[in-house]
């Protein structure tokens, strides 16, 4: 198998390389390797903790040992069907496929290959000539498993079938010690699969509701991407053919409205509104937004004159759009409305693009791809020498000002490109010298095919620009870029007067106080990466401001817990039952817990207020935002005074800590 994958032959010397990219020496060496982990410096770490697996059977569809149900035998057509659609994820190419075939010794066997939401690795392949099929699945460190090696566990579904061991300890034999992200790494969809999401996780209430679990989740999940929608700015104009009880049950845009989960705070692109702090925003009109509101009848009848309506009301109009995108919801789908049908028809009208992009999880991203196709681009094209675009970074508080900087500095920001687009986003995209990415699991792969695809601009992959330092270093690598350093660092220097004696005094108070996480299995580290918090790098950041931190993991049923872990001011420690959790949240050495839920009572029972990601902002003013917001939340007294009349924070069987009670 020599030479099958050379990206994972080749860790140990990668990683070796990667070792002197520089390390900042405020921190000790494991506490920076552990911040390099989290930023996608380095690989996965090795096992978090060896969870020992219960010898009883479980049926909850979790890989390892499950029973297929009462009087349901292996090959009935239940249990085929729960194997084939186990779980949704990014499945491979053909390509990819046919590589993971030959390592795990499955030529022409395996009928999927898919990195799951949970960022499992899961196959399901053929054992005998009846066509039988099996599960087989690659876990992270710290996951129950039926064997456990260095840097991954091995598992399967239903009875353990000889054909699936041997390829799974095959796998461990070659690769073990090669860190799990790099092997999900070379599950590569066909350029077809672009619908398919990376970063879907199962603990999300939209792939289960009320789950046995839930009294340990503290991070909702998909939501919090599906809250970080995209839009189209400028003057574009979007068809929604959908009904409307979809319309108007789609996860909010961002934290002005109500939600049951902490979305990130947002700066806002309308220019009348403008951002939450009440300041006026400066950017591109919103598109115009058309929504055909399909009824019982038109399901009946088909309801592709409704889209054939709306872009002829939109050749009517006098001041018509530039461009026109039509996205549809889930009942379009079943009736099989062809959308691109009614766009050809009206093409020639309307004398203008229209893309039809249906029913996708990234409207915008899909509809620039879709712009991109038919628009050539030159490889020896002029490029603005000061012209730099950004490509995946949410509109975070803040961002304004970060951008505001590099103008001053001369570094002209053509675009900002995913999750939002504005009218002329690839024109200013082919003029940009300089390509800035941000890293985001959403926009990995189109930032890497835009690069490719925008050759000869350069591409920059840096850390973000979250905290004083982290956004120097943003800031001077871009300025650095296109020659016009030493204009950014002074812009940065002369904002640093007015930021740097204040944050020194607020730092001095946050490092009286600790602030803590909550995770609901052994692998701390995926939870807490930066590409699973849209960029934001929490557990550094909180460190620079001076917080000591606390991370409570989850590490199944033990007869003893793990031993705990400490990066400097850093405190990894475990729980295996709910009333453990209970106890260790009223800890009152700390004052706050991370929480995506809105309000969550399993907090503000025990006395403890709630944080999330909506308290951090981009830049050097936001910085010392972030700073300020964590010390509010931080400091304030009501739970403290009041929770012993709340009740319990457990509701659940065996909880029965008396509430206020001192620990």
């Amino acid at each position: 198998m020599s030479g099958l994958f050379p990206e994972l032959d080749a860790y140990e010397r990668t990683a070796s390389e990667r070792d002197g990219s520089g390390e900042d020496p405020r921190w000790s060496a494991p506490t920076q390797a552990l911040f390099d982990q989290l930023g996608g410096v380095a690989g996965e770490p090795g096992a978090d903790a060896q969870s020992s697996r219960s010898s009883r059977s479980s049926t909850s569809g979790e890989p390892g040992h499950s029973d297929p149900g009462e009087g349901e035998g292996e090959t009935s057509v239940y249990h085929q069907a729960d194997v084939r659609l186990f779980r949704p994820g990014i499945a491979a190419g053909a390509e990819s496929l046919a590589r993971f075939e030959k390592a795990f010794g499955l030529v022409g066997k395996i009928r999927s290959l898919k990195r799951t939401e949970g960022n499992n690795l899961e196959f399901v392949a053929e054992i005998d000539d009846e066509g039988t099929l099996q599960r087989g699945v690659l876990t992270p460190p710290g996951e129950r498993a039926w064997k456990q090696g260095k840097s991954f566990g091995l598992s399967y579904g239903g009875e353990l079938n000889p054909v699936i061991a041997r390829a799974l300890l095959r796998f461990l034999a070659r690769y073990d010690g090669v860190p799990l992200a790099t092997i999900l790494a070379q599950i590569i969809p066909d350029v077809e699969d672009e619908h398919m999401l990376v970063n879907d996780y199962p603990e999300s209430v939209f792939y289960a509701f009320a789950p046995s679990s839930g009294w340990r989740r503290f991070f909702e999940g998909t939501e919090l991407y599906r809250g970080a929608c995209g839009q189209h700015l400028g003057n574009v104009a979007i068809i929604d053919h959908t009904d409307i009880e979809c319309l108007f049950n789609q996860a909010p845009e961002d934290e002005r409205i109500p939600s049951f989960f902490n979305s990130p705070r947002v700066e806002s692109t309308d220019p009348v509104d403008g951002p939450v702090d009440g300041s006026r925003g400066e950017g591109p009109r919103r598109a115009q937004r058309l929504f055909t509101d399909i009824s019982d009848i038109d399901v009946i009848k088909g309801a592709d004159v409704l889209v054939d309506q709306a872009l002829e009301l939109l050749a009517e109009l006098p001041d018509r759009p530039d461009s026109v995108v039509i996205q549809a919801g889930c009942l379009p789908e079943v009736t099989g409305d062809d959308i691109v049908a009614s766009a050809a028809r009206t093409h020639d009208k309307l004398r203008l693009p229209v893309f039809a992009v249906g029913q996708h999880n990234d409207v915008v991203g899909k509809s620039f791809g879709d712009m991109l196709a038919v628009h050539p681009i030159s490889l020896d094209r002029e490029l603005d020498p000061l012209g730099v675009a950004i490509l995946g970074m949410p509109a975070l508080a803040g961002r304004r000002e970060l951008l505001g900087l590099l103008d001053r500095a001369g570094v002209k920001v053509l675009t900002q490109l995913l999750p939002d687009m504005g009218e002329d986003a690839l024109e200013q995209l082919a003029r940009a010298s300089v390509l800035v990415g941000y890293p985001w699991d959403r926009y990995t792969v189109t930032i890497e095919r835009l690069a490719a695809r925008m050759a000869p601009a350069r591409i920059l992959s840096l850390r973000p620009p979250f905290g004083l330092a982290g956004t120097r270093q943003w800031l001077s690598s871009i300025g650095a870029a296109v020659d016009r350093r030493a204009e950014v660092e002074a812009e940065i220097d002369a904002m640093m007067t007015g930021v740097y004696g204040r944050w020194q005094l607020l730092r001095g108070r946050a490092q009286q106080l600790r602030v803590g996480f909550v995770i609901e299995h052994g692998n701390w580290r995926s939870a807490l990466s930066i590409q699973r918090s849209l960029g934001v790098p929490m557990l550094e950041l909180l460190s620079e401001m001076g917080f000591g931190v606390d991370v409570l993991a989850y590490c199944g049923e033990r007869t003893s817990p793990p031993a705990s872990e400490r990066y400097d001011n850093i405190h990894v420690r475990w729980y295996r039952t709910v009333e453990e959790l209970d106890v260790q949240l009223a800890d009152d050495r700390v004052a706050a817990w991370y929480s995506e839920l809105h309000y969550d009572r399993r907090l503000t029972r025990n006395g403890k207020n709630t944080f999330s990601m909506r308290q951090f902002s981009v830049g050097l003013l936001g910085a010392l935002d972030s700073l300020e917001g964590m010390l509010r939340v931080a400091n304030m007294s009501f739970y403290r005074s009041y929770s012993r009349y709340l009740g319990q924070p457990f509701l659940e069987r065996g909880a029965a800590r008396t509430p206020g009670e001192s620990t």
